[in-house]
């Protein structure tokens, strides 16, 4: 320990007057009276034994002093910090991710606490250590860089804000590698790990040697949060016009407890659904999350915007989310084909004749890469080259990079294709089980291609990105299968691929989904927010950092929400640290110590009044 104004302790000779006061006492004055008996009475003093008479002044003597020692020592404004040896440069790793912009009962944010901690400590620490400053959230930024200049260093902190933009322990640890190497330029040093996350959720082992890790943790105790986690809305595949609404509920309640969120989507200030969700936390206080869809009935507007309410939430910025409504016009397939399969012909002149899709036909031989369709579909041919677009391959007859067809003689009877990933968007309503195909080859592919149906043999469905669009793969026969065709999968799963494989063209018309955090080649465009602020960006790349639907004036359009299961899941402090909230575990008693001393200064007042009044203490 040491102090800043070390001057102040020459007043510690006023503890010389409470002494000599004690000491040094007026003798009684003697006044003649006919009797003692009542006066005896009332004063009780005199009825005690000298012994506690003269524990009571020397109790009174103590507690006087103490006040004196107190105020002095607080005007000398004494710090608790690692000697000038032992520390040589620290780095402040800052947490600005969404979930710090939880409010506890007092009102404050969790990086408002963060940095009332934080400046508390820097006042312990040498003049010439050596302070660098990082914030960090799925990115980090070196906010100040090996300064020695305090103001610099505080002015920085209070500047700070919360962004609302997701963090996981990956940005975490490579924040944490950065402050590292940052702080082996001048060791030994100290990395300040300044979160909301439990302190053992962290390793240090990624340090370098000379450095050490401080974790300061200001996670709630028991944190109340409902969140939405993922939100989508997606075209009815056979009903036009019509979209489902998918949203995910997650939230962190108060150990076995129970509470009720409502759900509320509203399209351009008018309501038009509202769920009721009842939530219910384990000994953890973690909810299971909660999915559900509902939906709109040829919506008119042009932004959906949702919003969670539950009694006692938290954190706010997950509670909205905005997406732009897509357009309902139909799209148009190309059907490439010699001889199309009849039941592939007979589902899209059903989608056709629903409205959802507006269906041609065209000969190989017609065929070029510059034909303009939302989706093409090859049956039993494939181009010369890879169509850099969307595309829906039937039944191929041989291999197109990134696309290696291993062909089945006579084709092999499959029923029940195993489904590795049961909820791809391909196979949304697609009864997997009751498919009886004949398989006519085994489909392998390079880069983003996944299978989505396997059999003994090998893939028979894939699909991914390939080059610039994305593609769905069937390697089976419908005319030829068992009941492929003749069942309610085949037209679901058709209608599925066209409308997922042509999802990135229409997003780009209608504005595409985005999490905060994710940058986008907007450089020198204004984006005009929702709520009417308009920013005009700078750079190669720009980071949506704010919550809403948005648009450029070069004409983009788009929207931005946290939609994040890990920042809605808020970290809960441990047991054994709660009682001591922004310090870290086992070193409580560190930085300035002037507010523990006005507070004891105030607790012994507080004491020797009450003792007076009710002991005669004095």
């Amino acid at each position: 320990m040491r102090f800043l104004l070390p001057g102040a302790l020459a007043w510690l000779l006023l503890l010389a007057i409470p002494l000599i006061l004690h000491l040094v006492r007026p003798r009684a004055r003697a006044v003649r009276t006919s009797t003692l008996a009542f006066f005896l009475g009332l004063d009780r003093r005199q009825q005690e034994s000298p012994w506690l008479r003269w524990l009571k002044r020397l109790l009174a003597l103590v507690l006087s002093a103490s006040v004196v020692a107190g105020v002095v020592l607080a005007l000398s404004r004494p710090v608790v910090a690692p000697s000038d040896e032992s520390v040589r440069s620290v780095v402040l790793l800052v947490d600005r991710s969404a979930s710090m912009a939880t409010r506890a009962d007092d009102g404050r944010t969790r990086l408002e606490q963060v940095v009332a901690s934080a400046r508390a400590r820097l006042a312990g620490l040498s003049a010439g250590c050596a302070l660098t400053i990082i914030a960090h959230d799925a990115r980090s930024d070196i906010v100040v860089a090996a300064t020695i200049d305090r103001r610099e260093a505080e002015r920085a902190l209070t500047a700070l804000t919360v962004h609302p933009v997701a963090s996981d322990a990956a940005t975490h640890a490579a924040a944490l590698a950065l402050a590292g190497r940052l702080a082996a330029a001048a060791t030994p040093a100290q990395v300040w790990d300044l979160s909301d996350a439990p302190a053992a959720d962290t390793p240090d082992t990624i340090l370098p040697g000379g450095v050490t890790r401080v974790p300061l943790s200001v996670a709630l105790a028991t944190p109340v949060n409902a969140g939405i986690s993922a939100a989508d809305l997606r075209r009815r595949p056979l009903e036009p016009g019509q979209l489902d609404v998918f949203v995910e509920i997650s939230a962190t309640l108060a150990p076995n407890t129970a509470a009720e969120a409502v759900l509320v989507a509203n399209i351009d200030a008018q309501e038009v659904a509202l769920r009721t969700l009842a939530l219910s936390a384990d000994a953890d206080g973690h909810c299971a999350v909660q999915r559900l869809s509902f939906g709109l009935d040829h919506p008119t507007g042009a932004v959906l915007r949702l919003s969670l309410r539950l009694t006692g939430d938290q954190l706010p910025l997950d509670d909205l989310v905005e997406l732009r409504l897509p357009e309902l016009t139909p799209l148009h397939v190309l059907l490439v084909a010699d001889e199309p399969d009849p039941f592939l012909v007979l589902v899209l002149a059903g989608l056709e004749k629903a409205g959802g899709m507006r269906v041609e036909r065209l000969a190989p031989a017609a065929w070029t890469p510059t034909t303009v369709a939302d989706v093409v579909v090859f049956h039993r041919w494939l181009p010369p080259t890879w169509p850099e677009r969307a595309v829906l391959i039937v039944d191929p007859p041989g291999n197109l990079s990134p696309l290696t067809v291993t062909p089945i003689t006579d084709g092999l009877p499959v029923e029940s294709p195993r489904c590795p990933d049961a909820s791809h968007p391909v196979l949304f309503g697609v009864a997997s089980a009751r498919v009886a195909a004949l398989q006519t080859a085994v489909l392998s592919g390079d880069g983003g291609l996944q299978p989505l149906w396997l059999s003994p043999a090998g893939p028979l469905l894939l699909a991914g990105d390939v080059k610039s669009g994305r593609a769905v793969i069937l390697a089976a026969a419908p005319a030829r299968s068992a009941r492929l065709a003749l069942t309610a999968a085949y037209p679901l799963l058709i209608a599925n691929a066209l409308l997922w494989t042509s999802e990135p063209a229409r997003e780009r018309r209608t504005g595409h989904r985005h999490r905060t955090g994710t940058l986008l080649p907007l450089a020198g465009k204004t984006l005009t927010w929702s709520d009417g602020t308009a920013v005009t960006l700078r750079g190669g790349m720009a980071a949506l950092d704010r919550l809403g639907s948005w648009s450029t004036d070069g004409g983009d359009l788009g929207s931005a929400a946290l939609l994040s299961l890990e920042e809605s899941r808020l970290p809960r402090a441990p047991t054994t640290s709660t009682a001591v909230v922004g310090t870290a575990s086992g070193d409580w008693l560190s930085g300035d110590l002037l507010p523990l001393l006005v507070a004891l200064v105030f607790s012994v007042l507080l004491i020797d009044a009450w003792l007076c009044h009710r002991w005669g203490v004095s």
